[in-house]
Order: structure tokens, then C-alpha cells, then sequence
């Protein structure tokens, strides 16, 4: 069946020239100009800088690696102030001073 049509409508060289018309008429609407109505350029919209809070990211990411910094030592600093209380208090025993 699919035969038939082929033959009967032109076959490939038929789809050759639609497609070969589908472009040209493609091409010639990119040809044509558009016209805009606008009446006046807008004036550009124009954001100020926040007075107070963050302005830039970098600025964002800075403070909280600063944070994050400032917690570390204060956790590391407690970690050695809790494993030496255990090493004194263990009392000379091998595996509690190991442990501490």
C-alpha cells in the first residue's frame, strides 16, 4: 500500500520539494521585518543597594565560614578539656588512660 502512495503522489522527490518549500517559506519569514510599537524607550528600573543585611554573596559565605570556624575550635578546645579530665581521673588504669 505504502507503494502505491509513494507512486502516486511523487514518492521522494515529492517530500524533497515540500521539504525544499517548508524551508524556503521558513526563511522567508526571518526576511521579513518585524515592527515593534513601542511609543518610548522605558526608563531603566533602577534597584538600590540594601541599606543594612547582605549586599553580595561572598560576603554571606565568608561570615558563615567564619562561624563555622569559630564553633570548630570552640568544640576542639572542650574535647581536649573533657579528654583530659578522663586522663586524670582514670587513676592510672591502662584502659580508661587509653581511652581518655
Amino acid at each position: 500500500m505504502l507503494n502505491g502512495v509513494k507512486s502516486a503522489f511523487g514518492g521522494k522527490k515529492l517530500l524533497k520539494r515540500f521539504a525544499v518549500g517548508a524551508l524556503f517559506l521558513l526563511m522567508m519569514t526571518q526576511l521579513v521585518p518585524i515592527e515593534t510599537f513601542a511609543l518610548e524607550t522605558p526608563a531603566p528600573i533602577v534597584i538600590p543597594p540594601p541599606e543594612h543585611g547582605f549586599t553580595d554573596i561572598a560576603h554571606v559565605i565568608g561570615n558563615l565560614s567564619r562561624i563555622v570556624f569559630i564553633i570548630a575550635l570552640i568544640l576542639v578546645f572542650f574535647y581536649f578539656i573533657y579528654g583530659g579530665i578522663r586522663w586524670i581521673i582514670s587513676g592510672g588504669d591502662k584502659a580508661q588512660t587509653e581511652a581518655a
